[in-house]
């Protein structure tokens, strides 16, 4: 602003001295518009750093409030997760999901009893009660979980739920479960690395 003021006034002393000789301002606009876009560039980045901040803040205290609310668990840490983190699963997680691919999955007609599904996927993970896995929240945030009680954990997950919808994560083997409540049956995906 005090730029262009002071070529506004050297513009006026010119025009004084000699009227023909008046030096056109544009170059000094165009420096002052650059400068502007370069200042608002610079906010939209930060305010585009800060709100992905917030939303990841958002996110995590969302998930420490679910994991709060777990039972059967000795304990819990959260994270945020990078792209690459669990993709071998990740991968298999979406192999889970497509509807096309529901040939290796254990059925259970609805109305399906929270007894029978824990009692299956007891089964097949071969868990009797204390073990460590990992829970995806909304997809960008991990859960890391120390159950002392299965049973109890699980039933727990399906009533923060409101439904049978869950997917787990383990290592060391690596390996996924998935838990699809349909309209008209529930399937478990399971897959061993």
């Amino acid at each position: 602003m005090n730029i262009l003021l002071i070529q506004e006034h050297w513009d006026h002393i010119l025009l004084q001295d000699n009227p023909n000789q008046v030096q056109i301002r544009e170059p000094m606009i165009l420096k002052m518009i650059g400068i502007r876009r370069s200042i608002i560039l610079q906010l939209m980045i930060i305010i585009f750093t800060m709100l992905n901040k917030i939303e990841e803040k958002l996110l995590l205290l969302k998930a420490k409030k679910f994991a709060d609310n777990l039972e059967g668990l000795e304990s819990f840490s959260i994270s945020l997760l990078e792209n690459d983190n669990f993709s071998w699963h990740r991968d298999k997680l979406k192999k889970a999901n497509a509807i096309d691919d529901r040939n290796d999955n254990v059925f259970f007609e609805q109305p399906a009893g929270a007894d029978e599904l824990i009692s299956a996927v007891t089964s097949l993970l071969n868990i009797d009660t204390q073990f460590s896995c990992w829970l995806l929240y909304e997809g960008r945030c991990g859960i890391f979980v120390r159950v002392s009680d299965f049973h109890i954990f699980l039933v727990s997950i399906f009533k923060l739920n409101k439904t049978y919808d869950l997917s787990l994560i383990f290592e060391s083997p690596d390996r996924v479960i998935t838990i699809s409540d349909n309209a008209y049956n529930v399937d478990i995906y399971y897959e061993i690395k």
